[in-house]
C-alpha cells in the first residue's frame, strides 16, 4: 500500500517536492543534504523573521497547489514534513500516506461511518 501511494507522485516534477525514482523492483527516493525541518527549526528559533516566513509559506503553498492540480493529496503536511533544503528553500517529503484526489468522490470519505450511513457529528 504504501509503494503504491508513493507511486502517485513519482511523475511529479517540482521543486517544490522530494523526487521518488523506481525500476522494476524498487522505489527510491532521491534526496538531497538537507539540513533541518521546518518543525526543528520552530522549535529553536523564537524570534521570527516575517518576510522570511512569508517566502516560506508562498513555497509551501506553491507545493501543495501542484500537487492538487495534479490531482494528488498529501494527506500528511505539517511542519516535521518540511525540510529544509540548499538556499533556504523549502521541500515536502513523507509521502507515504498521500493519496489521489479520486478517492474522495467516492463516499467513502471521513463523514462516513463504519455502518454506511452520514456521520453527522
Amino acid at each position: 500500500k504504501r509503494f503504491t501511494d508513493k507511486k502517485l507522485f513519482m511523475e511529479l516534477k517540482y521543486t517544490g517536492h522530494v523526487p521518488y525514482k523506481h525500476d522494476s523492483t524498487f522505489l527510491y527516493i532521491q534526496m538531497e543534504l538537507c539540513h533541518s525541518t521546518l518543525d526543528h527549526w520552530l522549535s529553536e528559533n523564537t524570534e521570527r523573521d516575517m518576510t522570511r516566513m512569508k517566502k516560506w509559506f508562498g513555497q509551501i503553498v506553491s507545493a501543495v497547489h501542484y500537487i492538487h492540480e495534479r490531482g494528488k493529496i498529501h494527506r500528511d503536511l505539517k511542519p516535521s514534513n518540511i525540510i529544509f533544503a540548499d538556499d533556504d528553500h523549502l521541500k515536502i517529503c513523507d509521502l507515504g500516506i498521500a493519496s489521489d484526489r479520486a478517492i474522495l468522490n467516492t463516499g467513502n470519505g471521513p463523514e462516513v461511518s463504519k455502518s454506511g450511513t452520514a456521520d453527522r457529528g
